[in-house]
């Protein structure tokens, strides 16, 4: 655009864009490994309190000039992280880089919004949300908002099953989260008369905020643990495991969600019929810590903790089938079948993965359909991958569940 005198203001801006970048990205390195360090017990609140930064952005009439500068939402200061995220932001835990927030209209940027008749099988198949029953009431909510920011519903239930695991859309915290998604309500975030506790309210602001995070990093599990712990959770590629906000580091957090995700994911692809029920049943344990006898030391109760051939057994109790809690007496007990006959509810068996452990099974799990199997491991009951190379180097044979058998003998593996 040529302007008076014949200046062409495009370039003009252009390089004056340039320029503030290229010179602020070196104070925004320095700075940064200096505010790398200024984590607390109170990540929290930090990583979804409005920073003194944002509120000098959303207010001061130099950052809304300067902004206009970039011509669009991402304006020449938001380069003042020179990297993946603002370093100022890891100060005060912004939820979004606060000046880049700022458009040319000097509102705050929305995250880009997919179609509501935009395609989802991008995601899979999505389940219906009733395999957590504590936020299932609310998934007509998630899905309306998961349509409008882009991301999948699923993905947003399993965060929602770690900010408010007994579903209250009450729930609220000292640190100021609050709700379903334990979204903390800084000035600005809700609309005049907007209630944060308000279930509809608070979903659309936990959905707008992960959809940036999934934006940022292109990942929705790295994209769960910046919801947690801000973008500064996120380091080379990795959900940190050096901090926490007093219950979960951002690593925890992350495969927690995984846990959590997975379990909907089982619950949308399991088949119809017996298998199907069974492998929808296998799903209710997921997350449980691994024990070594642990329904044993809890009186047959697996939540507290349980090991590989209980969890198996617990499974097909559910279904009226007694089976040994000892995973080679399984094999025993089960009819043998080759891998290509593999159907939902089989058992799959699995050899050398306890040195200590002389038998000729040392591991067992329920096969899930699609190459995925649950089991209970050393990170807990989880669905796994028969592909990957450490389960397909092991993998031993298959068994289908055919008659009772004897149960609650031989030693635990």
């Amino acid at each position: 655009m040529a302007g008076i005198l014949g200046v062409n203001f495009d370039d003009l801006l252009g390089g004056l864009d340039d320029r503030i970048g290229g010179a602020l990205q070196t104070l925004g390195d320095a700075f940064g490994g200096a505010a790398g360090g200024l984590w607390s017990g109170a990540t929290g609140l930090a990583s979804r309190a409005l920073s003194p930064f944002e509120q000098y952005a959303q207010s001061s009439p130099v950052a809304d000039s300067l902004a206009r500068l970039g011509g669009g939402p991402y304006n020449p200061l938001s380069r003042l992280g020179g990297g993946a995220y603002d370093p100022l932001s890891r100060l005060g835990g912004a939820v979004y880089d606060p000046l880049s927030r700022l458009n040319p209209f000097g509102q705050p940027s929305q995250p880009q919004q997919q179609p509501a008749n935009a395609p989802q099988d991008s995601y899979g198949a999505t389940s219906d949300g009733s395999a957590d029953p504590a936020h299932a009431p609310y998934r007509p909510i998630i899905e309306k908002y998961a349509r409008q920011f882009g991301v999948d519903p699923d993905a947003v239930q399993a965060l929602m099953m770690i900010e408010s695991p007994s579903g209250d859309p009450n729930a609220h915290n000292p640190s100021g989260a609050s709700g379903l998604m334990q979204v903390v309500p800084y000035p600005g975030r809700f609309g005049p008369g907007e209630n944060p506790f308000d279930p509809d309210t608070n979903i659309r602001e936990g959905v707008k905020y992960y959809a940036a995070m999934i934006r940022q990093f292109g990942d929705p599990r790295l994209a769960a643990a910046a919801y947690q712990g801000g973008p500064g959770a996120i380091v080379n590629g990795q959900a940190r495991g050096d901090i926490s906000d007093g219950n979960l580091t951002p690593a925890q957090y992350a495969a927690r969600w995984q846990q959590n995700y997975d379990r909907l994911k089982a619950s949308a692809q399991a088949p119809a019929g017996a298998g199907g029920n069974v492998v929808s049943t296998a799903s209710k344990l997921a997350g449980v810590p691994y024990q070594l006898g642990g329904r044993r030391a809890h009186g047959g109760d697996p939540s507290q903790g349980v090991d590989c051939s209980e969890y198996t057994a617990w499974v097909w109790e559910q279904h009226g089938v007694q089976l040994p809690w000892n995973a080679w007496q399984q094999a025993q007990a089960t009819q043998r079948i080759d891998m290509s006959q593999l159907q939902p509810g089989d058992l799959v068996f699995y050899a050398n993965t306890d040195p200590s452990n002389p038998q000729p099974v040392t591991h067992v799990g329920v096969y899930a359909g699609n190459g995925k199997f649950w089991n209970a491991q050393d990170q807990g009951v989880m669905l796994a991958d028969m592909n990957n190379q450490y389960w397909a180097s092991r993998y031993w044979g298959a068994g289908r569940v055919r008659q009772p058998a004897v149960g609650g003998g031989g030693q635990n593996y």
